[in-house]
């Protein structure tokens, strides 16, 4: 939102996810190509090659409707315009950004994207590779994977109002200062 903000472009948050959508995902695709292999133990799951990082977050669909709120609300300036647009905007990210990213997840772990271009399951060698690698958020363990309250998800929504409204203030800050 920040950057967004500070710069004139109409689509900023799409080229913004864009470009990071790349970077990682041409990281994830440059990586696997050159040989490696683990010097530390422990050593669970033997690799022949530089582990890939993740598949990157699907910023890109959230992106896109920032921008269409930001080109239909417009720029103007005043608190109250500058709080309803972080609201709005941290409501619309959420309600995007979860169920894009949930969906997508349940993919990512499937044995569907074990390919190139997904980069799926590819495990460092520490870990412990089992059943568990393919076995989605709908197994719940208080312990180590909690499910997802009204609570937690209502802290997330604040967050992300929260963020918004921080980048929003930096932006505005980023597109007053001068050369």
């Amino acid at each position: 939102m920040g950057i967004a903000r500070a710069t004139k472009l109409r689509w900023a948050s799409t080229a913004i996810a864009l470009a990071y959508m790349s970077v990682i995902a041409g990281m994830a695709w440059i990586l696997p190509i050159f040989p490696g292999r683990p010097l530390l133990g422990p050593i669970y799951n033997p690799v022949d090659h530089m582990v890939p990082l993740p598949f990157p977050l699907l910023l890109v669909l959230p992106a896109i409707a920032l921008d269409l709120l930001r080109n239909w609300i417009g720029v103007r300036r005043g608190w109250k315009h500058h709080w309803s647009l972080a609201l709005l905007s941290g409501c619309l990210f959420f309600a995007i950004f979860l169920p894009v990213q949930w969906k997508f997840s349940k993919f990512l772990i499937s044995p569907a994207a074990d390919n190139w271009f997904f980069v799926g399951n590819k495990w460092e060698y520490g870990a412990r590779v089992g059943e568990w690698c393919h076995e989605f958020w709908d197994v719940t363990n208080p312990k180590w994977n909690p499910p997802a309250t009204a609570a937690s998800l209502g802290w997330a929504l604040l967050l992300a109002m929260a963020s918004s409204r921080i980048g929003l203030a930096l932006g505005n800050w980023m597109a007053k200062v001068k050369r």
